[in-house]
């Protein structure tokens, strides 16, 4: 509650705060930067981070996690010119040692949020295609790609995604929905239909059918 999130903010400004172990100041500037976006306060939940920053400097692992932070502030504030600096700042900070590494998922998603607010969204269409074919389950990513078709004017594939994204959530009724939507959808373009789009929601329709008889039948 506002009550709770205010405590939080003010919290870092006890006396004494200084004193206490890292750790634990590291979770306060972290709770109070959280609140403060909860509480629409951007400059506050700028102040935290920078004495979260602070904590963590020299940990390549920890100042990693605080740019995130900072770039979900920076989207909840409205710039996302700045969160998608933070993400450049976070990736430096990864682990070169991990091949996956420039795609791994906060980035990915922070980065696919903060270009779908700049209209600069469709180059995440493969990267999120790439880990959505080693990760199917993932129902936020399904969810950011079907927006980043929308945006690039695919309203087929769209839906298909968000029929994905009610699969990953084993809400096998509303993905049907979705789907039979993305028929519909097909059946109205015509000429200028993406047939092959079209088959693979047909499959996919049949497939989820089957999932929801299992479903109501184990209820």
């Amino acid at each position: 509650g506002v009550d709770t999130w205010r405590q939080w903010v003010a919290e870092p400004q006890d006396a004494g705060f200084a004193a206490r172990p890292r750790p634990q100041r590291v979770a306060a500037w972290y709770a109070a930067a959280l609140s403060a976006v909860q509480l629409a306060d951007p400059a506050a939940a700028r102040q935290a981070l920078r004495g979260l920053q602070g904590e963590v400097a020299g940990d390549a692992a920890a100042a990693r996690q605080a740019r995130l932070l900072g770039a979900e502030l920076e989207l909840a504030a409205g710039d996302a010119p700045a969160a998608l600096s933070y993400l450049e700042g976070s990736l430096a900070l990864a682990d070169a040692s991990q091949p996956d590494a420039p795609r791994r998922r906060p980035e990915l998603l922070l980065r696919t949020q903060a270009l779908l607010r700049t209209g600069a969204a469709a180059g995440m269409t493969a990267p999120l295609q790439t880990w959505l074919a080693t990760h199917p389950g993932d129902a936020t990513a399904w969810q950011a790609l079907a927006q980043v078709w929308q945006q690039q004017g695919q309203p087929l594939r769209a839906v298909r995604a968000e029929a994905e994204a009610q699969v990953a959530r084993y809400d096998y009724a509303a993905a049907v929905d979705r789907f039979k939507a993305g028929q519909d959808l097909a059946r109205r373009g015509g000429a200028a239909n993406d047939h092959i789009e079209a088959s693979i929601i047909d499959t996919r329709l049949r497939a989820v059918q089957s999932l929801l008889k299992e479903q109501t039948a184990e209820r």
